[in-house]
């Protein structure tokens, strides 16, 4: 017999908090439909962008990298557009706010730029106009609230797909958007908040008609007693427990148990989100939804576990590394990684390291500082640069990465090697590379700016340019590598890689380093590259402002600033770079940094 309004206690109330009564679930696919057709429009519109800046600085790297090495390249140095760097400095690259992007706000983190806040201002405007796009002409207002769970519910479930999407590091479509994974962890994060406030809603909603009905001890016992309200209110509760984690300073008290608590939590949103709709005692649209997001998140997994196993063991072993905390007043340790295979790694990346020695159980992402290959013991014969495939596969790579002891994990792997007499060796995994979507070999003028550790993103860039410009292969005329490190001993942590690049040919002409040391006292350093006329020790804070603006006065062609560091460093970058658009130079800008 079919159930009518007449059937309840109070009509007027009591269908409104009970199955699809008032929910208008028409319009609910049909804006979910609009909305990810939206998301779709907007993701092809930025990998559209993306191919075409791609040709272009094919084209320019084609027509510089042959070119006349004194050539000024005058042609290169503004861009196609007057209005571009009016757009860069005012829209791309400016901060949400004033100054501050990097610099981590006290309860959101690291802020997205002007831009990428357009885009959640679309994001979460559109999600809201799609919430209120409800019969507000209906004088019920339980039914009002009806329709209203109804949309909430169907929004949060609808959000979940773009959700981990965001989340993956092996997500295609991230990497055609040139989309850095803290990037992509930033709106993982906004869009985080607005599934939590619509599921916030969606609960609100259905206890708001179910008070009035039933009271606050129907509630309860609902909760108690049906299986179908406990599934959503476990998944409600765990929501609100992963946006409280989240806030920095909790997330940052311990970040390793935050990432296993914030995994469990996911996993109990997506199994009682799940259960929540198959006891509903309808067909909803929501389940294959749900096990889509489920799917694409397990699928990522797969594919990280699958890298890890191809890169850390093969028929010549398993990968090792070798600990060693650096000498001086810094407490830093250097992983010297050697894998048993070949692994061509592009700079600017990260990986996830495992020491078997030093906490099994967790992975952290390291920058990669630096990559050699070699042939493995059995084999003699000499290297070359270019091999074959067969020679390829009897090689092996060596990755080494410089890493800070704050607290946690760094701060144990610290100790652990000052107990063991400066450096141990254990067994590893690699998990990666990541990230390095960029090339800078089709900038005339390169800038790399990089405070204390996050020298390790930049060094292989200066390296892949110097040898791209013997090759022919990179448009570079000039580089300038900034290091800002608070004492002189740092320099133990890069000296041989630096020295290297240094003894390349052509390198003392193409490639300027200046390091500025800003907790020592002006001294003459005894060190074994100073006797090059590109290598400079200031023992001062440095100006970014100015140094930048001296770089644009003698630009040569397009330039490009990138900046790996602490965020007040970052900050100071960015608001250079966007001072220095006002010249009408083409001036990109790129920040690499783990704000996650």
């Amino acid at each position: 017999m079919k159930i009518t309004t007449a059937d309840w206690r109070n009509p007027t109330i009591g269908p409104y908090h009970e199955g699809l009564h008032g929910v208008n679930q028409p319009a609910n696919i049909a804006f979910v439909q609009i909305f990810w057709a939206s998301l779709g429009l907007l993701a092809a519109t930025a990998v559209s962008f993306q191919i075409a800046l791609w040709l272009l600085h094919s084209r320019r790297r084609a027509a510089l990298a042959d070119a006349p090495r004194e050539s000024k390249q005058a042609v290169w140095m503004r861009p196609v557009y007057s209005w571009i760097p009016g757009l860069k400095r005012h829209l791309i690259y400016a901060p949400l706010f004033r100054l501050r992007r990097a610099c981590r706000h006290p309860l959101f983190g690291s802020l997205p730029s002007r831009f990428h806040g357009m885009i959640l201002c679309f994001y979460a405007l559109s999600n809201i106009g799609y919430m209120l796009a409800i019969d507000f002409s209906n004088l019920n207002i339980y039914a009002v609230l009806a329709e209203f769970r109804g949309r909430t519910g169907t929004l949060a479930v609808a959000n979940f797909v773009p959700l981990v999407l965001l989340i993956g590091r092996n997500n295609p479509i991230t990497t055609m958007m040139r989309l850095s994974y803290d990037t992509c962890i930033m709106l993982h994060r906004w869009v985080g908040r607005i599934v939590v406030l619509e599921a916030i809603l969606h609960g609100i909603a259905w206890a708001a008609v179910h008070v009035a009905d039933e009271g606050w001890l129907s509630v309860a016992s609902d909760i108690q007693n049906n299986q179908f309200v406990t599934a959503g209110f476990i998944g409600w509760v765990s929501l609100g427990l992963i946006v409280t984690l989240s806030l920095p300073p909790v997330r940052a008290a311990c970040y390793e148990a935050f990432v296993d608590i914030h995994i469990l939590l996911a996993i109990t949103v997506f199994v009682t989100s799940l259960v929540h709709c198959e006891l509903s005692g309808f067909d909803l649209p929501h389940i294959p939804w749900i096990i889509a997001a489920a799917c694409l998140w397990g699928l990522e997994r797969i594919l990280r576990a699958m890298r890890l196993v191809s890169y850390t063991f093969s028929r010549n072993g398993r990968a090792s590394a070798v600990v060693e905390a650096i000498k001086g007043r810094t407490d830093v340790c250097r992983i010297t990684l050697s894998l048993p295979r070949r692994v061509d790694i592009a700079p600017g990346t990260y990986a996830y390291v495992r020491l078997m020695a030093a906490k099994p159980w967790e992975t952290h992402p390291f920058s990669i500082a630096w990559v050699e290959h070699k042939f493995s013991p059995a084999v003699t014969t000499a290297i070359a640069d270019e091999t074959s495939k067969s020679q390829r596969g009897k090689m092996t790579t060596t990755v080494s990465f410089i890493v800070g002891a704050q607290r946690g994990f760094t701060r144990d792997l610290f100790r652990h090697a000052i107990a063991s007499g400066d450096s141990f060796t254990t067994g590893a995994t690699f998990e990666g590379p990541y990230d390095g979507h960029s090339s800078l070999s089709s900038f005339g003028h390169v800038v790399l700016f990089a405070g204390a550790t996050g020298i390790t993103n930049q060094l292989r860039h200066a390296r892949q340019l110097v040898v791209g410009y013997n090759a022919r292969t990179a448009a570079a005329r000039r580089i300038v590598l900034v290091w800002i490190v608070r004492n002189y001993d740092a320099m133990e942590w890069i000296r041989p890689w630096l020295a290297q690049i240094l003894r390349l040919p052509n390198a003392p002409n193409l490639l300027r380093v200046k390091v500025f040391v800003t907790r020592e006292a002006p001294h003459i350093p005894h060190d074994l590259v100073l006797g090059l006329k590109s290598f400079a020790v200031l023992f001062e804070r440095p100006n970014v402002a100015g140094l930048l603006r001296a770089e644009v006065a003698d630009q040569v062609g397009a330039m490009c600033v990138t900046v790996c560091g602490p965020g007040g460093l970052s900050d100071d970058v960015r608001a250079a770079v966007r001072a220095s658009q006002s010249s009408g130079h083409d001036i990109d800008f790129e920040e690499n940094g783990f704000s996650w």
